[in-house]
């Protein structure tokens, strides 16, 4: 038999043993939470959208004694998750909100509620590393270490992004001394080794919305030649030995992720025959003509270039020729 109770001011029924509060009070309930109530522990903290977490029921500080458990998903009772402490669940679509409640039996036969609201959000983040690869190759750039990176995010929900406040890390170091309002985008130095860039995203109002962290490897640049014909142009192959046919040939070096203002403002960039300094192509300094002489044989054709100011890094390799 169901009778009602009146307990405290709220009403209450009865229903197999575990005291389940009416529906028209539970805004009343969630008043009254307080620090020595239980909660309901996310982990991940924010999880993406459509992927798996758990809820996880903390109520030791309201001296939890392991009594009845019962949980609802968006006013749903989930009857499969009776007196479990800990359920696994999915995140819903991109901005979709989904409510999780649970209710526990202390050891004085009173109910408590918990309750938990999760909205999850894509947060994207763009890398872009500022070194130099050329236009035919197939593969993004990466970055190297003295080079510029730069990272911008992207959201799909949350609102305008310049009125987010966005907290970024790199290596566990905080970038602009703290939280700044409207900064989606960021620029930095890639150190020595690995790094790891984190962001936070804030609503005012309403907290931390988004959260992600991406790690970053450090590449060495990497100096490749490259044969360009008259004829059949640039090729996409790199060469480490050239078998020289035609009279005259082309080889054009390519310092592959290296720091694109040393590319384009290079404080070294030479040319060497046979251990003899030559000199390039007039508009062009990471391009030299070579030409067949009367007598066979072999030579190394060398190519350095370097930044000896700024970022301090460079390349520097040969080919074989032989003609």
């Amino acid at each position: 038999m169901i009778r009602p109770m009146k307990r405290l001011g709220i009403l209450y029924l009865v229903v197999s043993g575990i005291f389940l509060p009416h529906q028209s009070v539970v805004a009343q309930l969630t008043q009254q939470v307080n620090d020595g109530a239980p909660k309901i522990i996310i982990s991940p903290a924010l999880p993406p959208p459509h992927t798996a977490f758990t809820a996880q029921i903390d109520d030791y500080a309201a001296g939890g004694s392991g009594g009845g458990i019962r949980w609802f998903v968006n006013s749903v009772e989930r009857r499969e998750w009776q007196n479990e402490r800990k359920i696994t669940l999915t995140a819903p679509d991109d901005g979709q909100s989904l409510q999780i409640v649970s209710y526990t039996e202390n050891g004085n036969g009173l109910i408590n509620e918990a309750r938990q609201t999760i909205t999850p959000r894509y947060l994207d983040l763009i890398v872009e590393p500022q070194t130099y690869v050329p236009s035919f190759y197939g593969a993004r750039a990466v970055p190297s270490h003295g080079s510029q990176v730069n990272v911008t995010a992207r959201m799909e929900s949350g609102g305008d992004l310049a009125e987010l406040v966005y907290t970024w890390r790199v290596n566990n170091k905080i970038l602009f001394d703290g939280p700044v309002r409207g900064r989606s985008m960021v620029s930095f130095v890639m150190p020595w080794g690995d790094a790891y860039v984190e962001l936070e995203v804030e609503k005012i109002g309403v907290g931390v919305i988004a959260e992600r962290t991406i790690y970053l490897t450090n590449s060495d640049p990497e100096l490749r030649f490259h044969e360009e014909s008259s004829l059949l142009g640039l090729s996409p192959w790199p060469i480490t030995d050239l078998n020289l046919i035609s009279q005259s040939t082309t080889i054009t070096a390519h310092p592959y992720y290296l720091d694109i203002l040393t590319f384009n403002e290079p404080d070294i960039a030479e040319w060497s025959i046979g251990g003899i300094p030559s000199i390039g192509s007039d508009n062009n300094p990471y391009a030299i003509t070579i030409s067949r002489s009367n007598v066979e044989g072999s030579s190394n054709v060398s190519f350095h270039v370097r930044n000896t100011t700024n970022v301090l890094q460079g390349a520097q390799s040969d080919v074989v020729v032989s003609f």
